[in-house]
């Protein structure tokens, strides 16, 4: 298996990075202008603050007069909480729905079924694959913030970088477990996308109107979003207990119901 692993990370490499290159270009230009931007603080915090109350609230934005203390505040505001989660999605779902659903729409599953392999090895050597990916896109992004900040004689705290890798991790397996479910389920690269896809729109929306109305609290425990605390992360060097349940147990839960369906489907191309 680990054989196969490889050649599938080789196949992929570039769209790996790609995105890796991509997200560590991102975070250089916040580490360079962190210096500049701390030392006019003051002035931005008051433009800010001019903005709509519940905007701010429903991008995380609350705590303004930290963004600029650290490197691990700001870089929690503008360069995890948005960019990057886009970037991680994209890279996770566009793996998963290749690996399998993407296979038997070109019709080139039938080559990878002929192979003296069991479909449950097949697939769970894409799954891995998509997790080394992962991992990969995650240690250019989050473990490259030390030294980049080294570089512009800024203070950073790594064991948050560590920890706030797994929270990338746990959230980024999630999602791409999501994606690989469709994937083994449907032949069409657009029918995983797009349920994936709405989903993962539903519960971004979900968050946001449970933090723009009281009543309407209870929906975050419905999206993934609400347990990627990147700020607690980041900025703590904390992840709750439920953030790793509901990670762990649902990316189980989606991998062994994509590797049964998978494995029983009668695939025809």
């Amino acid at each position: 298996m680990f054989s196969l692993i490889l050649k599938i990370l080789k196949d992929k490499r570039i769209s790996i990075l790609g995105f890796s290159f991509a997200s560590l270009g991102f975070l250089w230009m916040y580490v360079s202008l962190f210096p500049s931007f701390s030392k006019t603080g003051e002035q931005m915090l008051d433009y800010m603050k001019s903005f709509p109350e519940g905007l701010m609230k429903a991008f995380g934005m609350t705590d303004l007069a930290s963004m600029f203390l650290n490197i691990e505040n700001f870089l929690a505001t503008e360069q995890f909480s948005i960019i990057w989660p886009l970037m991680l999605i994209f890279l996770v779902s566009a793996f998963a729905g290749a690996s399998l659903s993407g296979e038997i729409e070109k019709g080139t599953i039938e080559y990878l079924l002929a192979k003296p392999i069991s479909r449950l090895k097949l697939f769970f050597s894409r799954y891995f694959a998509g997790a080394a990916a992962l991992m990969i896109f995650c240690i250019f992004s989050i473990l490259t913030i030390a030294p980049l900040s080294k570089i512009y004689n800024v203070a950073t705290v790594f064991k948050n970088h560590l920890i706030f890798g797994i929270l990338a991790l746990l959230f980024g397996m999630c999602i791409f477990s999501l994606t690989a479910f469709f994937s083994a389920i449907f032949s069409e690269r657009s029918k995983t996308y797009m349920f994936s896809g709405g989903i993962l729109i539903c519960m971004y929306v979900f968050n946001i109107l449970a933090s723009l109305k009281d009543n309407l609290d209870f929906l975050k425990y419905f999206s993934f979003f609400h347990y990627y605390n990147v700020n607690q992360a980041l900025t703590q060097g904390r992840i709750e207990t439920l953030s790793w349940l509901v990670f762990l147990l649902s990316s189980a839960l989606c991998a062994i119901l994509a590797a049964y369906f998978f494995k029983k489907r009668d695939i025809a191309t």
